[in-house]
């Protein structure tokens, strides 16, 4: 038996065993059920797709190009041979600062790539890593709604986070999404404790920086993002911005860390060993032009997906407009006379359920008050600045379902509260009406 099925199976065996090791998910025996139920679904999805590997076959979906032809592909080339050429790029493992340094898909490659080689070759040993680290991020997701004060709402927001069937299908393969949820949930959780608290908490400002990094170390888009959160957390606070205090001193730390945060990128994106080419094409021609780049790059292999929504910097009305567009592109395509096949459906269908939950996240967050109203405002701003990240390079609607994986959780977090409160005041109303009725017909 190969070592790289028999770790894969430990795995499978840690992430059931999971709740043993978090008290997040002792909390309840309904919370245990729930996190059983998504990594069931994962592990389905896994197996399945390992089965139709192995004979030859592309997959499921969502897993034939990048997951098993692309990063599994490289990454086994690379266990066997040391090292691989691949597209005109030379990769080798084990991993060394300079696959650090490469980032985004390049230091996925040597990063599975050196788990193949140190465990043993094997496509559902790949695939189990993406589901520990979703399991790890289910965690994580019950600690910010806890931060949050929405612990009633744990068993339902936590299935509603696991079960979506995008999360199912492109969190159980070889795919780095799962990596970039988690690290983008962590940084937040130390942000918004870093917010919350009435302390200076280096510590978490130590653990958020590393995880925004690790989340950057992924995919080089989120490098920049990464400094944004930095800075946002350690600007924002719940309280009203003229406290003094500890507010005071972290505005000071903000204010001195990402100057030099930003000279680093500058000066690591000069260098040969150093590959964020999203950094050094906005250096070299700013950013309004890298991203017109970025989006002709991404709509040259044009699609029966792809829409045109490219930025126009001519004036500030066009700039706008194009932007608006782009951005409604991203969140709320295929519209409904676009729909041809069952994929068009179910995206329609989670095109339905985003406008849904960002109608309900923004009605909470208008009608909350005092520091609740700001930690809402504050996740509104994640989710509409992640996304406009990703909307500005993004010219398929297919691309644009895998990027939403790393805004569902907030999604689900501020809006599936208010509207379970809705329904659960829908239903109450109509059972009252109901039983009204009854008594007055039996008398």
């Amino acid at each position: 038996m190969e070592s790289g099925f028999l770790a894969a199976i430990f795995l499978v065996v840690a992430t059931f065993l999971m709740p043993a090791f978090s008290r997040e998910l002792r909390k309840s025996g309904a919370i245990i059920f729930v996190y059983w139920v998504v990594i069931v679904l994962h592990q389905v999805v896994a197996f399945l797709n390992q089965y139709l590997y192995a004979i030859g076959g592309s997959g499921i979906v969502g897993a034939t190009n990048d997951a098993n032809q692309g990063f599994h592909y490289v990454a086994k080339e690379l266990a066997l041979n040391g090292e691989f050429l691949y597209r005109g790029v030379l990769f080798s493992v084990p991993l060394s600062l300079e696959s650090f340094l490469r980032a985004g898909s390049y230091f996925y490659y040597e990063m599975l790539g050196s788990f193949y080689q140190w465990f043993g070759v094997s496509l559902l040993f790949g695939e189990q890593l993406s589901i520990l680290v979703f399991a790890f991020s289910c965690i994580v997701f019950l600690k910010i709604m806890r931060q949050l004060g929405l612990e009633r709402y744990r068993v339902s927001c936590l299935f509603c986070f696991g079960a979506l069937p995008t999360m199912v299908l492109l969190g159980s393969v070889t795919l780095r999404e799962s990596f970039e949820v988690f690290f983008f949930m962590l940084a937040v959780y130390s942000g918004v404790k870093i917010s919350i608290s009435e302390k200076l908490q280096t510590t978490s400002i130590f653990y958020m920086m590393i995880a925004a990094f690790l989340m950057g170390i992924f995919h080089r888009a989120l490098v920049v993002y990464a400094v944004f959160i930095i800075f946002l957390f350690l600007m924002y606070s719940p309280r009203p911005i003229s406290r003094w205090g500890n507010i005071k001193k972290l505005h000071l730390i903000g204010v001195g860390v990402i100057p030099f945060i930003f000279l680093g990128l500058v000066i690591m994106s000069t260098t040969n060993s150093f590959s964020f080419s999203y950094v050094q094409r906005i250096i070299d021609y700013g950013i309004f032009d890298a991203i017109v780049g970025f989006q002709q790059t991404s709509i040259a292999n044009l699609g029966r997906t792809s829409y045109a929504a490219l930025l126009d910097s001519s004036s500030i009305f066009m700039m706008i407009y194009s932007f608006l567009k782009g951005y409604s592109f991203y969140l709320f395509r295929p519209f409904p006379w676009e729909i041809h096949n069952a994929i068009d459906f179910y995206a329609f269908w989670e095109v339905l359920v985003r406008i849904t939950l960002i109608f309900f996240f923004v009605f909470e967050w208008w009608k909350a008050v005092g520091p609740r109203k700001r930690l809402l405002g504050l996740m509104l701003l994640l989710f509409f600045s992640m996304s406009i990240l990703w909307a500005v390079g993004t010219t398929n609607y297919g691309t644009a379902i895998r990027h939403n994986m790393l805004t569902w959780w907030i999604l689900v977090i501020g809006g599936v509260p208010p509207f379970i409160k809705k329904l659960n005041f829908y239903i109450a109303r109509y059972v009252s009406s109901n039983e009204c009725n009854r008594r007055v017909n039996s008398s």
